[in-house]
């Protein structure tokens, strides 16, 4: 029989390599150990900086692709916020585990916190206007999200 543990890790990472995340209980992400966890959060964060690239592309040229800022709104919506705080247990990395993470991530939680929330914020508003059509104020909500991802990855991530 499949343990619920190997269920959970298989939907996780299936849904991360789709482009869909799908958002973790608390109870189902303390069931992944701490390397799953890591791996967990790095897809995400890959898909964050995958995001980003597209956005940044899209806000160049000279008509702005509505369907990438729409999908881009969407992932940050369903992947920031309480649910990658979930993959950000408030201990720091087991000794041993290889992470990207920066131990300030835990001396400053609050602060962490925080901008994950802000940004999730943000990309709901954004989600909301490109439902509405406003594309303009769609990638105006998105700018602080953006801007958020690179202030947190100079102060939070390692090389």
């Amino acid at each position: 029989m499949i343990s619920t543990k190997t269920i959970i890790k298989a939907l996780s990472i299936t849904a991360l390599l789709s482009g869909t995340a799908s958002q973790l209980s608390a109870q189902e992400s303390n069931m992944l150990t701490a390397s799953e966890t890591i791996e967990a959060r790095q897809e995400i964060m890959k898909g964050y900086k995958s995001w980003d690239k597209k956005l940044s592309n899209a806000y160049k040229a000279e008509t702005l692709d509505t369907q990438v800022l729409a999908d881009a709104a969407l992932f940050f919506k369903e992947n920031s916020g309480e649910m990658l705080l979930e993959l950000f247990p408030e201990i720091e990395t087991p000794e041993g585990v290889k992470t990207k993470a920066k131990s300030a991530i835990w001396r400053s939680f609050d602060e962490f916190t925080a901008i994950s929330l802000d940004v999730n914020k943000a990309a709901n508003e954004a989600y909301a206007f490109t439902e509405e059509g406003d594309f303009e104020s769609a990638k105006d909500a998105m700018k602080p999200v953006v801007n958020s991802c690179r202030a947190c990855h100079k102060k939070y991530k390692g090389r």
